[in-house]
């Protein structure tokens, strides 16, 4: 049966990505936020129990998905606003967590849009299904999540950074997590799934290069007030980041994207950056 959206409800979820100011808009900006009925894991712990459940709904066996898919939805409908508005489901590793694209385990970004399909359907009362991701420019977010990442892996360092993206340029196809990366797959695996009308891209380098355009952008597609005036020369900068291009590495030490291993990141993704619609304004 077709999904019709319900006039004037909607429920969003923030899927990520990590790293891409996920932290400032969850405290500074979502929570602060008129006409907008916003859940976080660190609220209450049936709103903690919800995030898992959708983390769960993308891991998980496609047999085993409606015992998560069945948990989400109800609650979901627990969390909706009983008057017309939106609901906002914030959690930044539904796509891509900790160990992910390190162990290479975890699902693509095609296999959580196709878990969101029959999510859609059965939370149609509460009104559409959108998504909203986060991202960052390649370069910048590999070596921030490695860095963040370097506190549950003991061989974590500097050589074995290097050497990883070395092989990621010279990869000739992407799968599993690491297609969280292919900014333009996720776009379209989401539109696919979900409709383009119900997707967004939100780079962090055009929220903190132009945040009142870009919040104006974000008020639109949530439907909020999200007072643009109090986001603006908010310093967003996470604590690990030392300077430009310098990390601290959880275990001790540092992590430095030299500009051999920068550039050939970004050779890797700029085919696919060039294909990105014209919606999705990135500033990288």
């Amino acid at each position: 049966m077709e999904t019709r959206p319900v006039e004037g409800r909607q429920v969003v979820l923030h899927i990520g990505l990590p790293k891409t100011g996920t932290t400032f808009l969850q405290h500074q900006v979502f929570a602060k936020a008129r006409g907008l009925s916003f859940v976080h894991r660190r609220i209450t712990p049936e709103w903690e129990r919800l995030c898992f459940d959708l983390r769960r709904l993308g891991r998980w066996p496609a047999l085993a998905a409606p015992f998560p898919r069945h948990r989400v939805a109800s609650g979901l409908r627990a969390a909706a606003p009983r008057d017309p508005g939106t609901l906002l489901v914030s959690d930044e590793n539904i796509g891509v967590d900790a160990y992910s694209l390190w162990r290479d385990r975890g699902p693509s970004p095609e296999q959580v849009a196709a878990r969101l399909v029959p999510l859609a359907e059965a939370v149609a009362a509460l009104g559409r299904l959108r998504v909203l991701i986060g991202v960052r420019r390649q370069d910048q977010w590999l070596a921030s999540r490695y860095a963040e990442s370097s506190r549950h892996f003991d061989a974590f360092g500097q050589v074995d950074f290097d050497r990883r993206m070395a092989r990621l340029h010279g990869a000739a196809h992407l799968s599993g997590p690491w297609r969280w990366a292919d900014y333009a797959a996720v776009e379209a695996a989401f539109a696919s799934a979900l409709g383009p009308e119900n997707v967004m891209l939100l780079s962090l380098e055009h929220f903190t290069g132009r945040p009142v355009r870009a919040t104006h952008a974000l008020e639109r597609f949530l439907g909020a007030d999200l007072n643009p005036a109090r986001v603006r020369g908010r310093g967003r900068r996470n604590a690990s980041a030392l300077s430009e291009n310098v990390w601290r590495m959880r275990g001790g030490g540092e992590l430095r994207l030299t500009r051999d291993v920068q550039d050939m990141i970004l050779e890797r993704f700029a085919p696919s950056n060039a294909e990105l619609s014209p919606r999705a304004e990135l500033d990288f």
